[in-house]
């Protein structure tokens, strides 16, 4: 008998493909800043998941449902709604867990999983669920240590033998943020501040140093400044001033190369107007 030429697939299959045009289409808006337009696209995918008990139908919609709870999770992270963060993000790894669990098979988010877990991770530190953060945390370095060394797609197209889109050069960037060592940094320094709660301040120290070592050139002034203040507290006046030295001088050095960086901008702007008048 063919199901197909019976009709009995066809509600599924049509299902099926309207699941993903919505998720496609709330992907797009999502990696080019439309947050807005990625929530109204996706949530209501996660509305008709969560209604709809936990039955075959629920089962059926998972995949799905999964990448627009992500979906939903990243674009209140950047409206800054962290409520709503948390809430979506932790419905998008417990579907995620349940998959893997099953060994199913799904699509995994165009943006990676490292990104969703550290805005999980950063959403849960500022709401100070601060146990469930630091497993987030732990999870995000396996994460990032498993995504491997990220690159921008700026490439053309057939550099990787497969058209790239838009929307994937778009994710790329997303992808290498989060998997760069300046956002391993960042976990370091909330992992240092949970430490420092939890166990004293000389617990920090190791998670401080590391940050310290990860950050980028800018940050590493907060992250000498840090190191410094923990030593202040602990009494050790050598190394709270070696830290202290280091922090100025590096906020020198960037100081002078920010005014380099715009008497050169001025000076191209003045080149290009000068330009523009002799053309006249």
């Amino acid at each position: 008998m063919n199901l197909h030429k019976q009709g009995l697939t066809s509600k599924r299959e049509s299902e099926a493909q309207q699941l993903q045009q919505a998720v496609d289409s709330g992907f797009e808006a999502l990696v080019n800043g439309k947050d807005a337009e990625a929530i109204n696209l996706l949530k209501p995918l996660v509305v008709q998941f969560s209604s709809s008990g936990a039955g075959e139908a629920a089962r059926h919609r998972r995949p799905s449902a999964m990448l627009a709870t992500y979906g939903v999770g990243i674009a209140h992270y950047h409206a800054q709604r962290l409520e709503e963060t948390v809430e979506a993000l932790g419905l998008f790894f417990k579907i995620k867990g349940e998959l893997d669990g099953e060994g199913l098979d799904y699509v995994s988010p165009l943006t990676g999983v490292p990104l969703a877990r550290f805005y999980y991770a950063h959403a849960l530190f500022n709401t100070q669920r601060l146990s469930l953060c630091k497993e987030q945390l732990t999870a995000y370095f396996v994460d990032a240590e498993a995504a491997g060394p990220q690159r921008i797609l700026n490439m053309p197209s057939s550099m990787l033998g497969r058209e790239i889109s838009d929307a994937e050069r778009a994710a790329s960037r997303f992808k290498v943020r989060a998997c760069a060592s300046e956002a391993r940094a960042d976990a370091h320094t909330m992992l240092a501040m949970i430490a420092e709660r939890e166990h004293g301040p000389a617990a920090s120290e190791d998670h401080l140093q590391l940050a310290c070592k990860l950050a980028s050139k800018k940050q590493k002034v907060d992250a000498f400044k840090n190191l410094a203040r923990l030593y202040d507290i602990l009494g050790d006046d050598a190394k709270r001033e070696e830290q202290e030295a280091l922090a100025r001088t590096l906020a020198e050095e960037l100081a002078s190369e920010e005014a380099e960086a715009a008497r050169k901008k001025s000076g191209a702007r003045r080149d290009r107007w000068r330009n523009r008048r002799a053309q006249r």
